[in-house]
């Protein structure tokens, strides 16, 4: 089964270099080093998706081009139409109230205050604990979403605009 790994940000040349946008530009180097192809539009509806092998893991990279607070939507769709389970989702998003240089990687919880998260949850149809309603085998708990929350000063000098580091 394939992952999805969306890439949060905010579309358009405005907030390309912005903090905000740690999530494309992780999807963005790892759809380079891992050598996929072009990014596209149109098959998924408000989101760029490239898709190839990270190893051995067939992997949907996305960036959803809607706004941070409204990415829910096109992660669901991205879901349903490539047929991936939400314990094969991983989100990746700026965090402020990480220390410097720290990425973290965890599986499930809340949205902390992260609209883009919270438009995730909001979509996928549960509270604060996003799993799966689909039903697994009898006594096994469904599956939760992963998270990595980035602090965003390990990115190389000059990758972000400082007007909107601030």
């Amino acid at each position: 089964m394939s992952w999805l790994v969306a890439g949060l940000g905010n579309p358009g040349s405005k907030y390309q270099r912005n903090r905000h946008n740690v999530g494309f530009m992780v999807v963005e180097e790892l759809a380079r080093k891992a050598g996929f192809s072009a990014w596209k539009t149109g098959a998924i509806k408000g989101a760029e998706i490239t898709s190839g092998m990270v190893g051995r893991t067939k992997c949907v990279l996305m960036k959803p081009l809607e706004f941070m607070n409204l990415s829910g939507f096109a992660v669901q769709r991205a879901m349903a139409f490539h047929g991936i389970d939400i314990a094969k989702l991983l989100v990746v998003h700026d965090e402020i109230d990480l220390d410097f240089g720290i990425v973290r990687l965890k599986q499930g919880g809340g949205h902390g205050g992260h609209n883009g998260l919270r438009s995730i949850m909001e979509q996928l149809g549960e509270g604060d604990d996003v799993h799966d309603r689909s039903s697994g085998p009898a006594g096994q708990r469904p599956g939760r979403r992963w998270v990595i929350s980035c602090s965003t000063h390990w990115l190389p000098s000059g990758s972000l605009n400082p007007a909107y580091d601030e």
